[in-house]
């Protein structure tokens, strides 16, 4: 069977923890590094050939924005076409966790990158209350240089009157769905990731539009970061 993607997570501790974070790149074409948590530190990215550890240039998605290693959480992405081994290295350390996941796959596309079972620290859930408003809010905040892909959206609906609501995925931006919540009721939908909704344009957040003014639509949605 062809491998599809791999991953491996590692939480750095120390300047001597063991193993270094280091994946098996071979056949890839895209790996996405992510770092999180709280710490004081720096690490750098780097790849092996077979001729000795060389550093590596990565970028934030959808951005020109580049590095070749980190001292703060982050979300990288990095051509890793013909490469044989990718790590990332800590060269000082001097308190918290620094917890890295690396992710090949074998797609070089933004857009085919997403959903393939997200990592937990790539999903969110944001709640909002819509009350007594026709206003479009915001549900699902903005996130820099990142596709919001919602795969689960629950309406709740307080009033004993029926209410629209209108979804986008921007403020003033396509129209995703439209969804009828009755009165006293819940509706929505949800689906897995890989049938999550796609978002059309990164750096957007995700809203939602009462037709009726009502007290109260709680939103909550359920999103993948890509």
């Amino acid at each position: 069977m062809d491998i599809q993607a791999r991953l491996i997570k590692r939480s750095i501790t120390s300047l001597t923890t063991t193993p270094v974070p280091t994946i098996d790149v071979v056949g890839m074409a895209t790996l996405l590094i992510d770092i999180s948590n709280t710490f004081v530190g720096t690490v750098i990215f780097e790849f092996n050939n077979g001729s000795g550890w060389k550093t590596l240039t990565a970028s934030i998605p959808n951005t020109t924005t580049t590095a070749t290693g980190a001292n703060a959480p982050g979300y990288w992405k990095v051509d890793v076409t013909g490469m044989q081994l990718v790590r990332v290295r800590p060269t000082a350390f001097t308190s918290g966790s620094i917890d890295i996941i690396l992710r090949s796959v074998i797609s070089s596309s933004d857009s085919n990158i997403s959903t393939f079972g997200s990592v937990r620290s790539q999903k969110g859930r944001q709640s909002t209350t819509i009350t007594s408003s026709t206003a479009e809010t915001t549900i699902v905040s903005a996130v820099a240089g990142t596709f919001l892909d919602v795969y689960r959206i629950v309406l709740a609906n307080t009033s004993a009157t029926p209410c629209l609501v209108t979804i986008k995925d921007a403020t003033a931006g396509t129209v995703v769905d439209t969804i009828e919540v009755p009165a006293n009721g819940t509706a929505g939908w949800s689906g897995p990731e890989s049938a999550a909704a796609n978002q059309s344009v990164v750096n957007n957040n995700w809203t939602a539009t009462c037709g009726t003014s009502v007290a109260s639509i709680y939103v909550t949605a359920y999103y993948v970061k890509n």
